[in-house]
């Protein structure tokens, strides 16, 4: 299954935002447990509303880094 994949594979971090389009609060919690602390949900910025963002972009810095502590700031 995916969720599998997903929880073994430590070198996807994704980054999202609480208030993308196109997921819903279901598939938000089901990403959130999957992927644990390795997924950054940002407070706003709709779907890469915010990309630009100062601490988006060092945070995606760190991930490509291999730096990321987890968690959004």
């Amino acid at each position: 299954m995916i969720g599998d994949a997903l929880r073994t594979m430590r070198t996807i971090t994704p980054r999202t935002n609480s208030d993308d389009l196109i997921l819903d609060k279901a598939e938000l919690l089901w990403l959130e447990k999957t992927l644990g602390p390795r997924i950054a949900v940002y407070d706003h910025g709709g779907h890469l509303g915010n990309l630009g963002d100062r601490q988006q972009v060092a945070d995606m810095l760190d991930m490509l880094g291999g730096h990321w502590a987890g968690g959004a700031r």
